[in-house]
């Protein structure tokens, strides 16, 4: 078994356990935090990011528990957990498309897709 710290935003809010069985590792997770958003949790181990998935809320904590197979993550000293909220993440802006209205964001259509909603034509950007 070996055990690592959980970051959210370089601070440690819990560990991550890990157990290899098999061909697969066990990864079970147990963090303190608020109530006040959902969390997922992400292991880096230098080449690639591991998305494990969202934590559940038990008693005073969250936890995870993964089994993923052994090529997908290499188990070395580098291999870091990190934990991201929805909070932290960027908003989307959305624009409604409309022939008679001009299109103030011409200039920044690289970073962003089309999405129909309803029966209208939204221009989203990330």
């Amino acid at each position: 078994m070996a055990e690592f710290a959980i970051l959210l935003h370089e601070k440690n809010v819990g560990k991550a356990e890990v157990f290899q069985q098999g061909l697969y590792y066990r990864i079970a997770c147990r963090l303190n935090l608020s109530r006040d958003a959902i969390y997922r949790v992400s292991a880096f181990d230098g080449n690639k990011k591991q998305d494990l998935g969202v934590c559940v809320p038990e008693k005073d904590c969250f936890c995870l528990n993964k089994r993923i197979p052994i090529k997908q993550l290499t188990l070395c000293d580098d291999l870091k957990f990190y934990v991201e909220n929805n909070k932290d993440k960027p908003q989307k802006h959305s624009y409604p498309v409309s022939s008679d209205k001009p299109f103030v964001e011409l200039s920044n259509l690289m970073n962003a897709y089309f999405e129909m909603q309803e029966g209208t034509g939204y221009i989203i950007f990330r």
